[in-house]
C-alpha cells in the first residue's frame, strides 16, 4: 500500500468512526463547502496528503491565517457539540 492510501486509509477511519452518527453527519454537511475544505486541508483529510499552515490556506483562499483558524475551530466545535 503506497504511503498516500496508508493516510487516506488513516483518515477515513477516523471519519468513519462518526459515519454513523447522525447528528454528526447532519453537521458536516451544513457546513459550507468552502469551509469543509479548509478544515480538511488543514487537517490532511480527504485527497490532502499533509497538513497545511494556515497562511497556505488562507493564501489559497484568499484569507488571512487567523481567519482560517477561526473557521477551522468553529467546525472542531460544531463537529464535537452533541
Amino acid at each position: 500500500m503506497s504511503d498516500f492510501n496508508a493516510r487516506l486509509t488513516a483518515a477515513s477511519s477516523v471519519h468513519n468512526r462518526f459515519k454513523n452518527n447522525v447528528a454528526y453527519t447532519k453537521r458536516w454537511q451544513a457546513t459550507a463547502d468552502r469551509n469543509r475544505e479548509i478544515f480538511l486541508m488543514r487537517k490532511a483529510l480527504g485527497l490532502y496528503d499533509r497538513v497545511h499552515t494556515y497562511k497556505e490556506i488562507g493564501d489559497i483562499f484568499k484569507l488571512s491565517g487567523e481567519r482560517v483558524r477561526q473557521i477551522v475551530y468553529k467546525i472542531e466545535r460544531r463537529l464535537q457539540d452533541d
